[in-house]
C-alpha cells in the first residue's frame, strides 16, 4: 500500500490472509493526512477486508486536522473518501460495513435492588426449566429401558457397524 498525494492506493486483494500485514504497514508509516482511498486496483474483498477499510477510515479520520470555529464549536474531522470502487465490490462494502450502523446507547441502570431482583427472578426461571429438563431425561431414560416397543431388532449391532467400534458405548446408551 502506497500513499501518494494524500491518496492511499489499495492492493489487488483485501482478505483475511493479508490485512494484518497491511495494518502493521500502516502503523509503521508516519501519520499522514489521507483524503482519498483509491480502490482502482482492488479486485477481491471479503468481510475482513471491509472491516480493514472501516478501520482505515477511523485511523485517517482521527489523524486529520479538526477545525474549530470562532464560537469554539468543534467540527467533525474530515473522513477520507473511497474512489474507483467498482459496483460489485461497492455492494460487498455496503453489505459488511459497520460505519453506517446506528450507535447503540447503553440502557439506564436502575436501582441496585431492582437489578438484584431481576437477576434472581431470571435465575429462578432458568433453574425451573433445568429441573423440568432433568426430570424428563431421567423419566424417559428409566422408562426406555423397559419399553421395547420403540426398539428395532438388531439396531444396536447395525448402528455399531455403521459408526464404528469406538462409539459402541454411546450407541448402547442411546438405544
Amino acid at each position: 500500500m502506497i500513499i501518494k498525494n494524500k491518496t492511499l492506493i489499495l492492493p489487488q486483494k483485501l482478505d483475511k490472509s493479508n490485512i494484518t500485514g497491511f495494518l502493521k504497514e500502516i502503523a509503521l508509516q508516519k501519520s499522514e493526512i489521507v483524503e482519498e482511498i483509491d480502490a482502482g486496483n482492488l479486485e477481491m474483498i471479503d468481510s475482513a477486508g471491509v472491516a480493514f477499510l472501516d478501520k482505515l477510515m477511523e485511523i485517517f479520520t482521527a489523524h486529520s486536522p479538526q477545525i474549530i470555529n470562532l464560537n469554539s464549536e468543534l467540527f467533525t474531522a474530515h473522513s477520507p473518501q473511497i474512489i474507483n470502487l467498482n459496483s460489485e465490490l461497492e455492494q460487498s462494502y455496503q453489505t459488511f460495513s459497520s460505519l453506517e450502523l446506528p450507535i447503540q446507547l447503553k440502557a439506564k441502570q436502575g436501582n441496585i435492588f431492582i437489578l438484584l431482583g431481576e437477576n434472581f427472578y431470571a435465575w429462578l426461571e432458568s433453574s425451573k426449566q433445568a429441573f423440568y429438563l432433568l426430570a424428563d431425561i431421567f423419566y424417559w431414560s428409566f422408562v426406555g429401558v423397559f419399553n421395547k416397543k420403540g426398539q428395532r431388532k438388531g439396531s444396536v449391532t447395525q448402528q455399531g457397524l455403521l459408526i464404528g467400534a469406538d462409539a459402541l458405548p454411546i450407541i448402547l446408551l442411546l438405544s
